[in-house]
C-alpha cells in the first residue's frame, strides 16, 4: 500500500503547470537558463577562432535581444516556420508533443531523442516504461485494445553504453522503477484476497534480479557498476555463466573478478561447470542451441540409426543472401570470444578429463564466411588445442585414421581427406603470420570470391584456413556441405554431386566439364558463377563452351545441356554485355528461329541501357513488334537485377532513340477517358515529361487515381510537375480513399503539411482541391484538416468528425483502428488532452444511457482512452475522470434514470476495467502507478 506522502509527491508531478508562472520566470532571466542552454549541439570538430575576439555586448544590447528572441518566439507562425528546418534525427513526423506530454522512454528510445531522455532523467522528471522487456503473464489470455501493437522494445542498456554521468542519474532518480517488489494486486472477483504478481510460471517476478539480468544481455558493464553500487547486488556464478553463453564479454571478466574476491570462492568448480553446460560442449547451451544450420538435415544420432543414404537430404548453397547467416555469424562470434576470454584472459581451463568430445564446434558454412571471420575461428581452434586436452581423444582417432565415413555416403573417400593435426592444425603463431601476410582486400572477402590462382600466397593460406576448420564443422548441419565445396573448388572434383543441390556447384563455381543433363534449369542457371564472381577467364571459358555444345547438338540435332533461350535469359539476368554479345556473334546466323534467342517480353529481360542500344543496334528488337517493346514496358523497367531504383529507360530512349520516343508516346488511345495505372516511377517520368503528354492529360492524370501509395517526395515531385491549370489532391497516394482500413492518415497528413508551409495560396485559390475528382462515400477531406488541426494546435473541431452535437451516441465510437474517431481519442489518452475529453463527454448523455451504449462507452472509449494514458503516465486524466465523473469507477452511485435496470451490468463493466489496466500494468511494468489508481481511483468500489 502506498502512504500519502507518495501519494502527495505523485499528485504534485501530475498537477497543472500554471502558464503565467513559467511567464515570470522568463521575465526573471535576462538570459537563456543554463539547463535550456545545455540542450543546444555543439558544432562537431570546431575549431578555436583564430581571429581577433570582438568585445563583449553591453547588458543593455543583450536585453534588447532577448527581447526580440521573445518576440519572434511567441509568434506561432513565424516559430512553426523555423521549427520546420530543424532536423533534430527524431522519427516524430508532423506531429508536435508538448514537453509535458512525453513520459514514456519507449516513446523517447522509439523516436530517437536520446539527448531529450538525458535530459530529463537529469532533472528527475516523471517518466515510465524503462524497461524493454514485457511481463507476459497470462498474456495469451489478456485481450489488448485496438490500439495494442508488441512492436519491439528497446533498452535502455544497449542505446546508452558508457555515460557515468546518466546512469548515475537514470538509478539515483528512478530506482525504484528498476527494484521495485510492489507485486500485490486485487484478484478477479474484487475480494480483499491479495496475490502475487509473477512472471508466467516462473515463480516471483523479481524486478531488481529481472534488470540485473537485462544488464548483462545488453553487456553494459557501466550500467552495472552504478546499479550494483546503489542497491548492492549480489553477483552470483549463474551471473557469471549467463554471461559467458549469451556473449557478454565484458559482463562476464568484470563478473569473474568480483567473484575471486568472495571467501568461498571455488575456482575449479565454476571452471568445471562454464565449460561443461555453458560453452559449445553442451549442445543445449544458449551458445550452441539456438545456431540454425542452412538445411534441415538430421542429427548424427538420427544418421547412425537410418538406414537411408545422407546424401538423400538436401542442402543450401546459395551465397548471395545464405539463410540465417546473421543468427549464425552472431554464434560464431559468441564461441570465439567466449574460448578466448575463458582460456586466455581468465585462465579456466576445462579439466584433464573433458578429453573425449565431439569436435563439431562451429554450425557455420565456410564459404559464406568472411576470411577474417575464418582466421578468427581457426585462432579459436589454436588455443583450445594449445591450452586444452578436449581434443585428445580426437587427435588419437585420427592419427589411427579410424574414422568411418558410411553415414556420409562417401565410400571411404573422407579416408582420402582426413587431417594430419601436425601439419593440418595451425599454432597460433603461425596464424598470426598468415593474419600479417594476408591483403587487406583479401581479409575483407568472403571465402568463395578467392580466386585460386590469383594472388597465390593468399589464396594458398586462405586453402590451410579452410581445411583446418573444415574438420571442426558439425557433422549432421553443415560438414557435408563443407566438404563438397572444399573437393569442387580446390581439386575440381565434382564426383560426389549426387543430390539435385549439389549439382548446382558445377554452374556456381563455372565449371561446364561437370554440368550433367537435365540440370539446367533456371533455379540453378541463376546460380551461375556465384562463387566464381571475380574469375573473368573461367567465366568466358563456361560460356564459349557452353556455346560449342548448343551449336555441336544443333548439327547433330541432339538436346544442348543447356538450351540457348534459358542460357541469353540468364545472360541477361546478369546483365553480362560482352557474353551476350558473344552469344548472339555466334549463334544468331546458326539458329533462324528468332524464339529460341530472344525472350518473349524482351523489356523485361534488360538490365541496363547498354543492353537496350546492343538489341536495337542490331535489329533484335523494334517498336511493337511480336518481342513487345510499347510504353508501358519501357516506362515500367526496373534497373539491374540486384537494385531496386527505376532504370530511367524512358529518358535514355528519349535522349537516343528519338523515333522510338514519339512512336510510343502517340500510342495512347485518346478515345478512353479513365487514367492508365501506371507505376509510380512510370508516372514520375510522365510528369517531368508532362509537355509530351498534354494531348493525353486525362488519361495520365495520376490525381484521380485510387489506392496509390505516394511517398512524399514523390507527391512533392507530381504536384511540382502539374499544369498550373490543373487541380491536384492531397489525399491522393495515401492508399484506398473509400476503404479506411487501407487508408495512411499519418501519410496523408505529411503531404497535407508540406502543402501548408509550402503551397498555401494552392489552397486559398483551391489548386489544390480535397474534393477533386472525389467520389460518393469516399473519406471527407475535413477529416485530414480535423486531425492536422488537432495533432498541431489542440485545436478540435467535432463538427468534421461527428454529425450531430446536442448530443453523442457512444456507438459513433465503434470504429476501425485507422479512423479518425479512433485516432483522436488514442490522442486524448496519449497527450492527456483534458480539454478535448471534456468536449465530448459533455456531449454524452449519460441518464439516456442502455446496455449498449454503456457498452460501447466502455469498451471503445474509455478503456481505450485509460489505457492509452496508463501506459504513457497520465494520471491527471484518471484525477480529472474521478472528480467529474465518479460513477464511472463506481456502481454505488446513480449516473441516470436507468440506473436500476443497468447496476449489474455497469458493475461488470467497472470490473472489466479495472482488469483490462491491471493486465497492461503487469504487462508493461506499471506496477507502482496501477497501485496508485488503485488506492485513488477505484478505492470506493474496491477497498470498502
Amino acid at each position: 500500500m502506498v502512504n500519502n506522502t507518495k501519494n502527495k509527491q505523485l499528485q504534485n508531478k501530475y498537477s497543472d503547470h500554471d502558464q503565467n508562472e513559467l511567464k515570470q520566470q522568463k521575465k526573471q532571466k535576462n538570459r537563456i537558463p543554463k539547463e535550456k542552454r545545455e540542450h543546444i549541439k555543439p558544432q562537431k570538430n570546431q575549431q578555436p577562432q583564430q581571429q581577433q575576439q570582438e568585445p563583449p555586448l553591453t547588458l543593455e544590447y543583450q536585453n534588447e535581444n532577448e527581447k526580440l528572441f521573445w518576440k519572434v518566439m511567441k509568434n506561432k507562425y513565424i516559430k512553426s516556420q523555423i521549427y520546420s528546418f530543424l532536423h533534430d534525427g527524431s522519427n516524430i513526423q508532423n506531429k508536435i508533443y508538448k514537453y509535458d506530454e512525453i513520459c514514456s522512454v519507449q516513446f523517447l528510445i522509439e523516436n530517437n531523442l536520446i539527448e531529450l531522455l538525458k535530459y530529463k532523467v537529469k532533472r528527475g522528471e516523471f517518466l515510465i516504461d524503462f524497461l524493454p522487456f514485457l511481463n507476459k503473464k497470462n498474456y495469451q489470455k489478456y485481450t489488448p485494445p485496438p490500439n495494442e501493437y508488441l512492436i519491439e522494445r528497446k533498452s535502455i542498456f544497449k542505446i546508452i553504453k558508457n555515460d557515468t554521468e546518466f546512469y548515475q542519474h537514470l538509478f539515483r532518480n528512478y530506482n525504484q522503477n528498476f527494484i521495485s517488489n510492489e507485486k500485490t494486486f486485487l484478484v478477479k472477483g474484487h475480494t480483499t484476497s491479495i496475490i502475487s504478481l509473477q512472471l508466467e510460471d516462473d515463480g516471483k517476478f523479481d524486478l531488481k534480479i529481472e534488470t540485473k539480468k537485462q544488464i548483462i544481455k545488453d553487456d553494459n558493464e557501466c550500467a552495472f557498476k552504478i546499479f550494483q553500487n546503489i542497491n548492492s547486488i549480489r553477483t552470483t556464478a549463474d551471473d557469471f555463466f549467463e554471461a559467458i553463453s549469451i556473449g557478454s564479454i565484458k559482463m562476464a571478466k568484470l563478473i569473474y573478478n568480483q567473484l575471486k574476491k568472495e571467501i568461498n570462492f571455488k575456482k575449479h568448480e565454476i571452471t568445471a561447470k562454464v565449460w561443461k553446460n555453458h560453452t559449445f560442449l553442451n549442445s543445449n547451451s544458449p551458445m550452441f542451441k539456438d545456431y540454425i544450420g542452412t538445411s534441415p538435415l538430421p542429427t548424427l544420432e538420427q544418421v547412425l540409426n537410418s538406414n537411408s543414404s545422407f546424401t538423400s537430404f538436401s542442402s543450401s548453397s546459395s551465397i548471395s543472401s545464405p539463410p540465417n547467416s546473421k543468427i549464425n555469424n552472431k554464434k560464431l562470434n559468441i564461441i570465439n570470444k567466449s574460448i578466448n576470454l575463458l582460456l586466455l584472459d581468465l585462465k579456466l581451463i576445462p579439466p584433464k578429463e573433458m578429453n573425449n568430445i565431439n569436435q563439431d564446434i562451429f554450425k557455420i558454412e565456410i564459404k559464406n564466411l568472411k576470411v577474417k571471420k575464418l582466421l578468427e575461428s581457426c585462432k579459436t581452434i589454436s588455443i583450445i588445442l594449445q591450452h586444452t586436452n578436449l581434443f585428445d581423444g580426437y587427435i588419437k582417432t585420427l592419427k589411427k585414421k579410424d574414422i568411418s565415413d558410411k553415414y556420409m555416403g562417401f565410400e571411404g573417400e573422407l579416408q582420402t581427406y582426413l587431417p594430419n593435426p601436425s601439419i593440418d592444425f595451425l599454432c597460433f603463431d603461425k596464424l598470426i603470420e598468415i593474419e600479417q601476410n594476408l591483403k587487406k582486400q583479401s581479409m575483407e572477402s568472403y571465402v568463395h570470391s578467392i580466386i585460386p590462382n590469383d594472388h597465390q600466397q593468399d589464396s594458398n593460406n586462405i586453402f590451410k584456413l579452410y581445411k583446418m576448420l573444415l574438420t571442426f564443422t558439425d557433422y549432421s548441419t553443415v560438414f557435408r556441405d563443407n566438404y563438397l565445396f572444399f573437393k569442387c573448388k580446390y581439386f575440381k572434383d565434382f564426383s560426389l554431386c549426387k543430390s539435385a543441390i549439389d549439382k548446382q556447384l558445377a554452374y556456381q563455381l563455372g565449371s561446364f566439364e561437370n554440368v550433367l543433363p537435365n540440370s539446367s534449369h533456371l533455379s540453378n542457371l541463376f546460380q551461375l558463377f556465384s562463387f566464381c564472381q571475380n574469375e573473368k577467364e573461367t567465366q568466358l571459358k563456361f560460356i564459349n563452351q557452353a556455346i560449342d555444345n548448343i551449336i555441336q547438338c544443333f548439327k547433330d540435332s541432339k538436346r544442348p545441356l543447356i538450351k540457348p533461350l534459358d542460357l541469353i535469359t540468364t545472360l541477361l539476368h546478369f546483365d553480362w554485355i560482352e557474353m551476350i554479345s558473344i552469344f548472339y556473334n555466334n549463334l544468331k546466323d546458326i539458329i533462324k528461329d528468332e524464339k529460341q534467342l530472344i525472350p518473349t517480353n524482351i523489356i523485361d529481360h534488360i538490365k541496363s541501357t547498354t543492353t537496350f542500344d546492343f538489341y536495337v543496334d542490331n535489329n533484335l528488337i523494334t517498336f511493337n513488334n511480336n518481342h513487345q517493346i510499347n510504353l508501358n514496358s519501357c516506362l515500367m523497367k526496373k534497373s539491374s537485377f540486384n537494385e531496386q531504383q527505376p532504370l530511367n529507360l524512358m529518358n535514355h530512349i528519349k535522349k537516343n532513340h528519338n523515333k522510338i520516343y514519339k512512336e510510343l508516346i502517340n500510342s495512347i488511345d485518346i478515345t478512353i477517358n479513365d487514367p492508365i495505372n501506371y507505376s509510380i516511377e512510370s508516372l514520375l517520368f510522365i510528369y517531368n515529361n508532362i509537355n509530351d503528354f498534354q494531348y493525353c492529360y486525362d488519361r495520365i492524370n495520376v490525381w484521380k487515381r485510387d489506392n496509390i501509395h505516394l511517398s512524399l517526395n514523390q507527391f512533392i515531385q507530381l504536384v511540382n510537375c502539374t499544369p498550373i491549370n490543373k487541380k491536384y489532391n492531397y489525399l491522393c497516394g495515401n492508399g484506398s480513399t473509400h476503404i479506411l482500413d487501407q487508408f495512411n492518415f499519418d501519410s496523408c497528413l505529411l503531404k497535407y503539411n508540406w502543402v501548408i508551409n509550402n503551397k498555401h495560396h494552392d489552397i486559398l485559390s483551391n489548386r489544390c482541391d480535397g474534393y477533386y475528382e472525389s467520389k460518393v462515400n469516399e473519406l471527407d477531406p475535413k477529416v485530414i484538416i480535423t486531425l492536422y488541426q488537432y495533432y498541431n494546435y489542440r485545436n478540435l473541431i467535432l463538427n468534421d468528425i461527428f454529425s450531430r452535437l446536442d448530443s453523442l451516441d457512444p456507438i459513433v465510437f465503434n470504429t476501425p483502428s485507422t479512423s479518425v474517431v479512433f485516432k483522436i481519442t488514442s490522442a486524448i489518452g496519449e497527450r492527456c488532452d483534458l480539454k478535448s475529453l471534456e468536449i465530448i463527454l459533455k456531449l454524452m448523455d449519460f441518464s439516456s444511457f442502455n446496455s449498449a451504449f454503456l457498452n460501447y462507452f466502455y469498451t471503445n472509449f474509455l478503456f481505450l482512452v485509460t489505457s492509452i494514458a496508463l501506459k504513457n503516465g497520465h494520471f491527471k486524466i484518471f484525477q480529472h475522470l474521478k472528480s467529474n465523473y465518479p460513477f464511472l469507477f463506481d456502481i454505488k452511485i446513480s449516473f441516470g434514470g436507468n440506473v436500476n435496470n443497468l447496476e449489474s451490468f455497469r458493475s461488470y463493466q467497472i470490473n472489466i476495467l479495472f482488469d483490462r489496466l491491471r493486465d497492461i500494468s503487469i504487462i508493461y511494468n506499471l506496477v507502482d502507478f496501477f497501485n496508485e489508481l488503485k488506492n485513488n481511483i477505484f478505492f470506493d468500489h474496491f477497498n470498502k
